[in-house]
């Protein structure tokens, strides 16, 4: 669940850091058309913290959106890094990075059950079903 949240933070930053470079705005720039810090508008497009409603509000009405939008365009652009994988650009904070290497060693020690013979009387199947912690087939 953490490591969802951190991608969605993610995406929700990379969007609101290409729509302002879109219209051509510095950080300090946007950050006074949204009456919010300098270092809020940093915050948020490097995914340090979770947007909060109000800020969220804020920024979309500084970018001309609205939430529906923004938050239409970053399901879209998860969607696009789950299968493509993460644009160059985009910058992942440590805690995500670091997540997602447990996730990915995790994954690399499951280790799979051999193959379970095609021709097995039932109780030599349960028999292998529970030496391997197999689910197979139930």
């Amino acid at each position: 669940m953490e490591a969802e949240m951190a991608f969605h933070q993610l995406a929700v930053g990379w969007c609101l850091k290409r729509r302002r470079l879109e219209q051509g705005l510095s950080q300090e720039a946007f950050a006074l058309r949204c009456h919010v810090s300098r270092a809020e508008v940093q915050h948020e497009e490097h995914a340090r913290h979770g947007l909060r409603d109000t800020t969220r509000l804020c920024l979309c009405l500084g970018l001309g959106i609205t939430e529906l939008e923004l938050m239409a365009e970053v399901g879209r652009v998860k969607s696009e890094w789950a299968i493509h994988g993460l644009p160059a650009d985009v910058e992942m904070p440590q805690t995500l990075a670091a997540t997602l290497m447990a996730i990915s060693d995790a994954m690399k020690a499951e280790t799979t059950p051999p193959p379970c013979p095609s021709a097995m009387t039932p109780a030599l199947l349960f028999a292998w079903m529970r030496a391997f912690g197999s689910t197979q087939g139930r």
